[in-house]
């Protein structure tokens, strides 16, 4: 019984490890259309926000900066500019990567602990 509970444990740790990667993956592409249009007039630049799913682990959506947006004049005219921060989104990507190796950490030491349960097993 120890065994199965010990296997379910570390499966719900590879869960959990999981859906942290995809929101950090989530986060990651964020920046990454941010940052691609940082000079898109009118561009309203996202984040990832995460929340926790019930059972454990999370899940991320994208939801407006709500920065503000520049203006800008070109030729004679106001227009809008992108309101991406270049300073904001490096951070937001090291934060994010961090977390993406942290969890896929996870997951190799929880699939490493599986496969000694059923060396032990076997």
């Amino acid at each position: 019984m120890t065994d199965i509970v010990s296997e379910m444990s570390i499966l719900s740790t590879m869960a959990v490890a999981g859906s942290g990667a995809r929101a950090a993956s989530v986060a990651l592409g964020a920046v990454a259309h941010n940052v691609a249009n940082l000079n898109t007039d009118g561009f309203q630049a996202s984040r990832a926000v995460a929340r926790e799913v019930a059972g454990g682990g999370v899940e991320a959506r994208l939801a407006p900066t709500g920065a503000p947006t520049p203006m800008l004049l070109r030729d004679g005219e106001l227009v809008a500019g992108s309101n991406t921060d270049l300073v904001t989104e490096t951070v937001n990507s090291a934060v994010a990567t961090a977390c993406y190796r942290v969890n896929l950490r996870m997951l190799s030491e929880a699939s490493s602990q599986i496969g000694t349960l059923l060396d032990i097993m076997g």
